[in-house]
């Protein structure tokens, strides 16, 4: 399988077709970086006050 998305295609084969993301979930996923972001850098700024 690691092999398919290298192969070439052939000139007649059609392209693959990729759906895009919702809009609503493209939202909640912004909202959910952005808790992780402030997760990360709180903990790295508590792990950095502690040493």
């Amino acid at each position: 399988m690691a092999d398919a998305p290298r192969r070439q295609r052939d000139l007649f084969e059609n392209p693959p077709k990729y759906s895009g993301i919702t809009i609503e979930a493209h939202q909640q996923m912004l909202e959910l970086w952005k808790e992780l972001l402030a997760e990360a850098l709180t903990g790295a700024a508590a792990t950095h006050d502690a040493t």
